[in-house]
C-alpha cells in the first residue's frame, strides 16, 4: 500500500506526518509544497499539478491536509475512472474534518477517512450513496470489526461487485452473528467471496478470495538484554507456523516494563505494524495462576515467574493462552487468542 499525505504550510506539514504515523502502512511518504523546508517531509518543487499528475498514476491513497479546492484542482485532471483512481483524502489544518473525497468504496478512501479519523479524534465526512443507503461497505467493515483487509485488489472487486448489484460469496471459520447484509450471500465456492480466516498460507474457497483476518491473538514476548530483531523474528515465525496463525491476525505484542527501550523488541513491532504493550511485575503477578510456566531464574531477574504467557494473559481481553512459552537462543513467546464472533447485528 503507498500512501502520499502532502501539507502547504508549516502547521499542514507537522499534521500530516501526524497522520501518516497513525495509518499503519509501511509505504508512506510525507511530501511539503511550502516556500520553508519541513524536516521530516519531502520538499515539492515541480508544480502541484505535476505531482498530482504522479500521485494519482503511483499512490494508492493521496491525502491533502488543506482546502478541498486545491485537493480538487490538483487531482482533476488526472481522474479517470472508480475502479482505477486512487483513494484521495482531504483534512483541514486543524484536524477537525476528515473527508472521503474520491474513490471512496473502490478505492479504499472511506475506510481511511474512518481510521483517520477514529485515531485522531476528527470527524468522519463520507457521502457515497452506498453508505447513505446502508449497503454493506466491506472497508468500513473490517475496520469496525478490527479485521486485516489483505489484498485491496480483491477488496476493490467486492466493492464493484456489490455497486453493481451482483451478490458477493461469504463464508467464515468464525461464528457469526446476525445477518448476512444484502450484497453477500453464504456460500464456500463462486467466482468471488470473503473468507474470514486466522490460518497463515489460506487462500480461501472462491476463484476470487479477499481475505479479512480478525486481530484477536497476543503475543507475550520475553527476551534476554541486547537480542536483535532476527532472533524474536525467528522464534515468532516458528510459532506461528506451528500454530498455523498470520502474523496480520496479532493484535497486540505484550511484555514486561523493563523491556520498554529493548531495541529489538520495538525493531519488531515496528516492522510488523503491531502496538506493543508494557506491564510491571506487580500487575503481572497478580493475574490469577492459569498454570503458567515458571523459571527461578527470570523470577530473580523480572521478579516475575513467567513473562511472555502472563504479559499475553494481561494485555488480551479475557483472551485464552493457546501456546505456552516457547524458549529459544534467549527469546520466549506465547500466543493468546480472544474470542471472536463476526457481527453483523449492529
Amino acid at each position: 500500500m503507498v500512501v502520499y499525505v502532502i501539507g502547504f504550510t508549516n502547521r499542514g506539514c507537522e499534521y500530516a506526518k501526524k497522520i501518516a504515523s497513525v495509518i499503519y502502512v509501511h509505504d508512506v511518504e510525507v511530501y511539503s509544497k511550502t516556500s520553508s523546508d519541513v524536516i521530516g517531509t519531502k520538499k515539492v518543487k515541480e508544480s502541484l499539478s505535476d505531482w498530482a499528475k504522479d500521485a494519482m498514476a503511483r499512490a494508492e491513497c493521496i491525502i491533502f491536509v488543506g482546502a478541498t479546492g486545491i485537493a480538487v484542482r490538483a487531482i482533476a485532471p488526472y481522474i479517470k475512472d472508480k475502479r482505477t483512481d486512487p483513494a484521495v483524502l482531504c483534512i483541514d489544518e486543524e484536524g477537525k474534518f476528515v473527508i472521503s473525497l474520491l474513490s471512496g468504496h473502490i478505492g479504499g478512501a472511506n475506510y481511511y477517512t474512518m481510521l483517520i479519523a477514529e485515531r485522531l479524534n476528527a470527524i468522519p465526512v463520507v457521502s457515497t450513496a452506498t453508505d447513505i443507503n446502508g449497503c454493506f461497505a466491506v472497508d468500513v467493515f473490517a475496520m469496525n470489526q478490527d479485521m486485516y483487509l489483505g489484498d485491496r485488489e480483491a477488496a476493490k472487486n467486492v466493492s464493484a461487485w456489490i455497486l453493481d448489484g451482483k451478490d458477493v460469496g461469504f463464508s467464515s471459520e468464525f461464528p457469526v452473528e446476525g445477518r448476512l447484509p444484502s450484497g453477500l450471500v453464504s456460500s464456500h465456492f463462486g467466482d468471488l467471496g470473503i473468507f474470514i480466516t486466522s490460518k497463515k498460507n489460506e487462500v480461501g474457497p472462491f476463484d476470487s478470495t479477499l481475505i479479512l483476518r480478525p486481530r484477536c491473538y497476543t503475543l507475550g514476548i520475553g527476551c534476554k538484554k541486547g537480542t536483535p530483531i532476527e532472533k524474536i523474528e525467528l522464534l515468532v515465525d516458528c510459532v506461528l507456523d506451528e500454530a498455523n496463525i498470520s502474523i496480520k491476525n496479532v493484535k497486540k505484542v505484550a511484555s514486561i516494563d523493563i523491556k520498554k527501550e529493548e531495541k529489538g523488541l520495538l525493531d519488531f513491532c515496528e516492522k510488523y505494524v503491531i502496538p506493543c504493550v508494557f506491564f510491571t511485575a506487580k500487575e503481572l503477578n497478580i493475574l490469577e495462576n492459569e498454570d503458567f510456566s515458571s523459571s527461578q531464574f527470570v523470577q530473580s531477574v523480572t521478579n516475575v515467574d513467567c513473562v511472555c504467557e502472563r504479559a499475553a494473559v494481561a494485555a488480551s481481553n479475557d483472551g485464552k493462552l493457546i501456546v505456552k512459552k516457547t524458549v529459544l537462543d534467549g527469546v520466549t513467546v506465547a500466543v493468546v487468542k480472544e474470542t471472536f464472533r463476526v457481527n453483523f447485528t449492529e
